[in-house]
């Protein structure tokens, strides 16, 4: 198996142990940032929802509707945001949170559906 291979199912098992040791977690993410030097997105999805989607495509309505065309772009490009994170979702087939790597990206699809995810989100935004 290659050694990204491992690192990302190391990193992926975390997400998912009983317990969670935030001094291991840091030594395997640094050490997988040392050996392939990846780009790091983290991808929200959590956040990027259908309901969001919904909430900034009334608030964008309401704001055309009372000439607040600022507000209205600011509700359209969340609107976008939250259409693109469904659809890459969706095609994707993410259906709970982890690790991936496709060099150069080492991507965390951030679901909340981990037992730990919140630790982890806050260590990699740190």
């Amino acid at each position: 198996m290659e050694p990204s291979k491992k690192l990302i199912l190391k990193l992926n098992d975390m997400l998912e142990a009983e317990s969670f040791d935030p001094e291991t977690f840091k030594v395997l993410f640094n050490q997988f940032k040392e050996e392939f030097n990846p780009i790091f997105k983290l991808l929200d999805f959590k956040y990027y929802n259908n309901y969001r989607r919904r909430v900034a495509k009334k608030a964008k309505i309401k704001c055309i509707e009372i000439q607040d065309f600022e507000g209205a772009a600011k509700f359209r490009e969340l609107e976008k945001d939250c259409i693109s994170f469904i659809s890459l979702r969706t095609d994707y087939a993410i259906d709970k949170s982890s690790f991936y790597y496709d060099p150069p990206y080492l991507f965390y699809f951030y679901l909340g559906t981990s037992p730990h995810d919140i630790i982890i989100k806050n260590h990699l935004i740190t």
